[in-house]
C-alpha cells in the first residue's frame, strides 16, 4: 500500500467520522465506517457497535414507512 492509498484512506475514514458528527443517526455513514472499521482496520468490536447503531436506526425508519403507508 502507498502513502496516498493510506491518506485516501484516512480521508475517508474521517469523512464517515465528520458524517456522523453532523447526523449520529446517518444510516449510510454508519454502514460504510462499519465495515471500514471491520475491513479495514480489522476491529470487530468497533465494527459491532455501529452495525447495532445502523440496525437499531433501521428499525425506526421502517415503521415510520410502514406508519406512513397505513
Amino acid at each position: 500500500m502507498t502513502n496516498s492509498s493510506k491518506g485516501d484512506l484516512s480521508e475517508a475514514q474521517i469523512s464517515l467520522e465528520q458524517a456522523l458528527d453532523l447526523d449520529n443517526e446517518y444510516l449510510p455513514a454508519l454502514i460504510d465506517l462499519a465495515y471500514f472499521q471491520l475491513n479495514v482496520m480489522d476491529d470487530a468490536e468497533a465494527a459491532t457497535l455501529l452495525l447495532t447503531k445502523a440496525f437499531s436506526v433501521s428499525g425506526e425508519n421502517i415503521t415510520e414507512v410502514v406508519l406512513g403507508l397505513a
